[in-house]
């Protein structure tokens, strides 16, 4: 499971490398805004809540994330198994796209009508 992710991970890196434009607009959690979008709307798409975490900035990022999990995931693979490893990482990786789009939307600004009563 471990290399499948690092291949994964190189892999996508490497189309990253090849068309930056697309991956990015496709399976990047905050892909850039289209032209006459504001720039607080971009386009989104359910399974980049998942995807993003194949898409990397740089070599440097790439070689810290493909070295994390080898260190921690090949004791967590031997511990849970492959399919445990598999759904705790999902879910972590869906979680971790999450809470920031969640941040984000509560730091933003109230809803049009004004704001909510607690009462």
């Amino acid at each position: 499971m471990i290399l499948a992710l690092v291949a994964l991970n190189v892999a996508a890196f490497l189309l990253e490398q090849a068309y930056p434009q697309t991956l990015i607009d496709l399976f990047a959690l905050w892909p850039p805004a289209p032209a006459g979008v504001p720039a607080f709307h971009p386009a989104f798409h359910v399974w980049q809540l998942v995807t993003y975490s194949a898409l990397h900035a740089n070599l440097t990022h790439l070689a810290v994330d493909v070295i994390g999990l080898h260190l921690f995931g090949r004791d967590l693979e031997l511990a849970l198994g492959w399919l445990r490893l598999a759904a705790l990482y999902l879910a972590s990786v869906a979680a971790g796209g999450r809470v920031p789009a969640l941040l984000v939307q509560q730091a933003g600004p109230p809803a049009i009508g004004g704001a909510r009563s607690c009462a």
